[in-house]
């Protein structure tokens, strides 16, 4: 979904206007807001919403691949989890918000990775390109295509990857380990 520069500053906005409401105690009101949400931003997507603080550092990560429910509402979700229920973190506070910087990723339907070998999924990956769900048994983890650029090298990716969901750092190599990629188009403030 290639959005505009307009439909991705309404996103932006439309994800801080929900971590300020949720900060006074509200709830965003999608029914004051319908008659100006983009068409694009109607359709059924996957997202993830990003808070980065002052200093870059991760402040919250919360999204959803599959498309289950129109891009619009699952930006106001994300944002609001990504502040104040992502476990890793404090929910955010009111001081903060001025300072942190909001980037979201619109994610494409994930396709299941076709590999015979560790080494041939290390081929067939795109890094920088691809967002990677690795799947084993009941367990899943992602990381989005940006992750690449803190882990370049596709065997530390998925070794980061198993230990993300808590399995041993070369789980990834093992014959029930699945797959997935797919593709994000990301923007920030």
């Amino acid at each position: 979904m290639l959005l505009s520069s307009e439909e991705k500053t309404y996103l932006l906005a439309l994800a801080r206007k929900s971590i300020a409401a949720h900060l006074d105690k509200k709830k965003t009101d999608e029914s004051a807001i319908l008659d100006e949400i983009p068409d694009a931003a109607r359709r059924n997507a996957g997202c993830f919403v990003t808070l980065h603080a002052a200093d870059g550092s991760l402040r919250g990560c919360i999204g959803v691949i599959e498309p289950a429910e129109p891009l619009y509402r699952q930006i106001i979700r994300n944002a609001v989890s990504a502040g104040f229920h992502d476990n890793r973190f404090s929910p955010l506070q009111s001081s903060e918000l001025s300072a942190i910087q909001i980037e979201i990723s619109v994610l494409s339907v994930p396709e299941k990775a076709v590999f015979n070998t560790s080494e041939e999924l290390i081929r067939t990956v795109r890094p920088g390109i691809d967002g990677v769900i690795l799947k084993i048994g009941h367990k899943q983890s992602t990381f989005l295509p940006q992750v690449w650029d803190s882990l370049p090298d596709p065997e530390s990716f998925f070794r980061q990857l198993s230990l993300k969901q808590g399995a041993a750092p070369d789980a990834w190599k093992k014959k029930d380990a699945e797959f997935f990629f797919y593709q994000a188009e990301f923007f920030s403030e």
